[in-house]
């Protein structure tokens, strides 16, 4: 069963169910062709990455000021 959550993240880890190619193939059909991921602290702006067959835009999204901070991330929410 896939619920919700397991879709939306996209940190991949050992307990995690496998992204197969039924399920990718499954995706596509549904228009779904990139996956933004938010969990990179990327300094020099966006990346672009295969992963298990599927394309990821990695980003930096904290937007929290505490994380930022934390990170040594600059921008308008950080201290």
């Amino acid at each position: 069963m896939v619920t919700v959550a397991n879709m939306m993240r996209t940190q991949y880890r050992a307990v995690s169910l496998p992204l197969t190619e039924l399920g990718l193939t499954r995706l596509h059909r549904m228009g779904i062709h990139a996956i933004v991921q938010g969990h990179r602290s990327r300094l020099q702006g966006q990346r672009l990455a295969l992963r298990q067959g599927q394309l990821h835009i990695e980003c930096d999204t904290t937007q929290d000021r505490n994380s930022r901070a934390k990170k040594g991330l600059q921008g308008v929410l950080s201290r």
